[in-house]
């Protein structure tokens, strides 16, 4: 009978170590889920966080998607940016774009910097109206200045998030509405 007892013990304690690590691991991961990265509101809070509260830091995306004309038929492209405490993002954008002919289709490669603020209605939900400001550099080699103002909507978890981007293309001619959608990791 006392073997059995010891033996009982000893199958609760090859249960038990393993079930309390499993418990000890998830109290970390859903510490670490909390921890702040570049671009996010420093605490969860209940209210609208604009202006003030936002973690600074750096963050890096890949974006693929379509400008929905002719000269702008499919693009993909990448952006790199900082969020300052305030909110305030500061970025740089390549984007390139494929005409619809695919013979001799013209490519157009915006190259350009953009300012714009983070709103977070919720803690994991991003809002940032942006201005893009730069340069179209088209397979023809005629460079002109863009201008496109847009939003972003982001949905973040933990340092990593989803985006989709909508943007209007107002200069150079053809005027075209974009929309991408994209990923990233904040740091």
């Amino acid at each position: 009978m006392h073997r059995t007892h010891l033996f009982r013990l000893a199958t609760l304690g090859a249960v038990a170590l393993p079930a309390f690590a499993c418990v000890a691991l998830a109290s970390n991961r859903a510490q670490a889920a909390t921890v702040v990265v570049g671009g996010i509101p420093d605490a969860e809070t209940p209210n609208v966080v604009i202006g003030s509260g936002i973690h600074p830091g750096a963050q890096i995306e890949g974006n693929f998607g379509s400008g929905f004309s002719d000269t702008y038929n499919i693009g993909f492209g990448a952006r790199l940016g900082f969020t300052t405490s305030q909110g305030i993002y500061l970025g740089g954008d390549l984007e390139h774009y494929i005409g619809k002919d695919v013979v001799g289709s013209p490519h157009s490669t915006f190259l350009g910097g953009e300012a714009g603020l983070k709103i977070f209605p919720t803690y994991r939900l991003e809002v940032r109206p942006y201005a893009f400001l730069g340069a179209d550099i088209p397979s023809n080699g005629n460079t002109a200045f863009a201008f496109a103002p847009g939003v972003v909507g982001a949905y973040h978890f933990g340092a990593a998030f989803v985006d989709v981007d909508a943007r209007y293309l107002v200069t150079p001619s053809p005027s075209t509405f974009m929309l991408t959608g994209g990923v990233g990791v904040g740091f």
